[in-house]
């Protein structure tokens, strides 16, 4: 994932929208997305399995932002990533089952 987020990226700036369950290697996923150098923004999506936003982010260790709300981390997002940055949500499955349930069907779906 990160050669391909990173290609996409070129030299814009990248917010990452992050959430997992309690059960993942979130230190593993951690290990993964540090190379890419994004701001991040944590997240819990709607399952009772999700790990707390602030719990995430404590274990992300430095400069990453817990906003639980799922719309408001999004929003956030978009404001850090700015006219010009691309904003990735990443992590479990299920949050990004959420966003897109925020979003609707993207074009020609």
């Amino acid at each position: 994932m990160v050669p391909a987020v990173s290609e996409l990226r070129g030299d814009r700036p990248l917010v990452a929208v992050f959430g997992a369950m309690a059960d993942k290697d979130v230190a593993g996923m951690f290990e993964r997305l540090r190379p890419l150098r994004a701001t991040m923004v944590f997240t819990q999506a709607s399952s009772p399995r999700a790990m707390t936003a602030v719990d995430l982010a404590r274990r992300w260790g430095y400069d990453g932002r817990a906003i639980s709300s799922l719309p408001d981390a999004l929003g956030a997002a978009r404001v850090l990533a700015g006219n010009d940055g691309m904003v990735l949500v990443c992590g479990s499955i299920y949050l990004v089952g959420d966003v897109l349930s925020l979003i609707g069907p993207g074009p020609g779906e």
